[in-house]
């Protein structure tokens, strides 16, 4: 696990002349991990409102420069897989206690709405997407709100998630992470299966590489 030191203190390589991220960017939302980490090892619920979860994390995409300074992409962005594994242990062990949801404090006028969570019926994956396009703090895509809505709370599994173009194609480090997640609440079963279209389920038995991507073969 990173703390909150460590990304305080975390240096980035700089570059000029090939494609970097933000500096002021960078800095400015390393600052509120800093803060929000600060915040769990105190004790803090990770569910609590202000804090950034793991989603947040996988959905945050920088602005890059180019022909002036900025960081090198590569090292913020390890950086920011070991944030999110963090973060992840830290909800994983507010599961393990049998910590529960914080419902988020009534908003003071002019400020933007939280992301809704309750302890109860969990909002549908179409009213987490219209809330997000209205404006939200984390600024999640509708494809992200599906991510964040399956990371940050208990999803029942029917009826499915409608179609998605955007969140049909996961990249490695997404679908990484929500297995782990996925992982902890089966209490350890990590076997692993592919529901097709037509609602045929298909077991992975095993993954392939080519300069294409990753590929999960099914049986």
């Amino acid at each position: 696990m990173i703390t909150a030191e460590d990304v305080r203190s975390r240096k980035f390589s700089t570059t000029k002349f090939r494609e970097g991220y933000d500096i002021e960017e960078v800095d400015g939302y390393l600052d509120e991990i800093g803060q929000t980490l600060t915040s769990l090892e105190g004790g803090a619920a990770p569910t609590a409102p202000g804090l950034i979860g793991p989603e947040d994390v996988l959905a945050k995409v920088f602005d890059t420069v180019k022909f002036r300074e900025g960081y090198a992409i590569d090292e913020v962005d390890d950086l920011l897989d070991v944030v999110v594994q963090t973060l992840q242990e830290h909800k994983a062990r507010a599961l393990a206690t049998g910590a529960q949801p914080v419902v988020a404090a009534a908003q003071p006028t002019g400020s933007q709405p939280a992301v809704p969570v309750t302890t109860g019926a969990q909002p549908s994956v179409q009213a987490l997407r219209d809330h997000l396009e209205s404006g939200s703090p984390a600024g999640l895509s509708p494809a992200a709100a599906v991510r964040a809505l399956d990371t940050g709370a208990s999803v029942s599994p029917t009826p499915p998630l409608p179609p998605d173009p955007e969140a049909a194609a996961l990249g490695t480090r997404v679908l990484i992470s929500q297995l782990q997640i996925a992982t902890i609440r089966t209490q350890g079963n990590d076997g692993l299966s592919v529901v097709t279209p037509d609602g045929t389920v298909l077991r992975v038995v095993g993954v392939d590489a080519s300069p294409q991507g990753v590929t999960l073969r099914t049986a």
